[in-house]
């Protein structure tokens, strides 16, 4: 019986070798891996003792959502580096975000956003009081569209990053 800690690739592996079964399973990068993974050797090294049998049960880390702002100031920042956009549009993007999206709906964690939530929102920028530069005033429907734009462009850069991420185990 033995289970070894290793690290291979930047990455900390346990090594378990129990009865004729051998298992490798990736725990993580850098100290909170290493860490990670010393403790469930341990735990892995007791339970074998006992006689438990070799099953490795992975503990996924509680899911954590981010919230929209978390998410908009990521896009801000790599949209334009991924992308040829001019900078007057950008600096549109990023005007309407900071100021209309990420007040209004910044708060809220991405995948509580509804298209009711939006629709709320369109709501609440064509009343009055819409525009943060002429108060009282509804948002002209040509900022809307632009803001909408950019939202639109943060969703899917959101939608494609979530399907292309894969479970390493």
């Amino acid at each position: 019986m033995g289970v070894k800690v290793r690290e291979r690739g930047g990455a900390w592996w346990l090594f378990i070798n129990h009865k004729g079964q051998r298992k490798a399973r990736r725990v993580g990068k850098g100290k909170q891996g290493k860490k990670a993974a010393e403790l469930a050797a341990t735990k892995i090294a007791a339970r074998l003792a006992e006689g438990g049998p070799l099953v490795l049960e992975q503990e996924k880390p509680p899911h954590v959502v981010a919230t929209f702002a978390q998410v908009a100031e990521e896009w801000l920042h790599k949209y334009p580096a991924l992308h040829a956009i001019r900078p007057a549009t950008l600096d549109n993007y990023r005007s309407f975000t900071t100021q209309h999206l990420i007040p209004a709906l910044g708060h809220l964690a991405i995948t509580a956003i509804t298209p009711t939530t939006i629709e709320d929102f369109i709501e609440a920028k064509r009343g009055p009081g819409g525009s943060i530069r002429f108060q009282g005033k509804p948002l002209s429907d040509a900022s809307l569209r632009t803001g909408l734009l950019a939202a639109t462009h943060l969703a899917e850069g959101r939608q494609n990053k979530t399907h292309s991420c894969q479970s390493h185990a």
